[in-house]
């Protein structure tokens, strides 16, 4: 069974826009919100890594970004 992934997207009242990734492991959850970076055309202000960013992808195992 293929786990879940979710991205959390927060608009603050000025405008400010947050979004949080979960079920995507290493580095591959950059290039899920790429297209939504683009998408509001901003500028990324600050990045925070989770505790998913720093965990290793079993060899074999490619995480395929669907958009």
């Amino acid at each position: 069974m293929a786990q879940r992934k979710e991205i959390q997207i927060e608009i603050s009242p000025t405008g400010e826009v947050t979004f949080t990734v979960n079920g995507v492991k290493g580095s591959a959850c950059l290039a899920e919100t790429q297209f939504l970076e683009e998408a509001i055309g901003g500028q990324v202000l600050s990045q925070e890594k989770t505790s998913e960013f720093y965990q290793q992808v079993p060899a074999g195992v490619g995480q395929k970004v669907e958009q």
